[in-house]
């Protein structure tokens, strides 16, 4: 645990000990939650997908930070007078978040983490300006869905992790049902009805995920947006 902690905290990591033995009891009771937080967090494994406890931990590193960073200023205080000691506590700034800054950057700069092509950009502001808050978009279900992610429509199936996780029985069939549509909507009428969709969403993540049939979907839809790789189109 010391090391995973050291990896992914860094230099706070480091610093969290001494910083609760040296602040105030005002920070300590901040902190309290803390302990409580990264005992749930550590001793039980809240739902199937284990990763999803860091949701505890993340808002624990939070409160322990603010308490690190009032030692540090602490620390600082106490060695006035010392030469050199703007450089140390530059030195240690840069520590505390060089790593994070590199791991950002890495991200900004790799092609492969992009979640919403420009493309799929414009296509989900044109139906957040072109369509009806309530509508229901017969799309991928991928969790970064461009729909759901930029628009705040409801879409006919979510990504699995939002249901399989949480023990939800039926989201194997709303698969099918999408697959279905998708593969075959002239026979897919009934479907369509059930999930109330007014719009299909046709990109390149459809076309990966499933055996789309543009031909009849022009028979029982109107094209209404077309533009790079994307088309939209309305039922009825």
């Amino acid at each position: 645990y010391f090391w995973f902690y050291v990896k992914n905290m860094g230099v706070p990591a480091l610093l969290l000990i001494p910083a609760l033995f040296n602040t105030t009891k005002r920070n300590l009771a901040v902190v309290g939650p803390v302990a409580a937080l990264m005992l749930v967090a550590e001793t039980f494994s809240l739902q199937p997908n284990v990763y999803a406890n860091n949701k505890l931990i993340y808002p624990a590193s939070i409160l322990a930070i603010g308490v690190i960073a009032h030692y540090m200023v602490t620390v600082y205080e106490k060695l006035k007078g010392i030469k050199g000691r703007q450089i140390l506590a530059a030195g240690v700034i840069v520590a505390c978040v060089l790593s994070g800054a590199l791991s950002m950057g890495r991200e900004y700069v790799a092609d492969e983490y992009e979640m919403f092509s420009s493309s799929q950009i414009q296509a989900a502001q044109w139906v957040d300006e072109n369509t009806e808050k309530d509508a229901v978009i017969l799309t991928n279900d991928r969790y970064n869905n461009a729909i759901t992610g930029l628009t705040g429509r409801s879409v006919v199936c979510g990504g699995g992790w939002f249901f399989s996780t949480h023990g939800l029985p039926d989201y194997d069939l709303l698969q099918q049902d999408v697959k279905k549509m998708y593969s075959d909507p002239e026979n897919s009428s009934a479907l369509f009805k059930k999930h109330s969709v007014d719009y299909i969403f046709i990109g390149s993540d459809e076309r990966n995920s499933y055996e789309v049939n543009e031909i009849g979907i022009k028979k029982i839809a109107s094209l209404v947006y077309d533009k790079d790789e994307i088309q939209i189109y309305k039922i009825g």
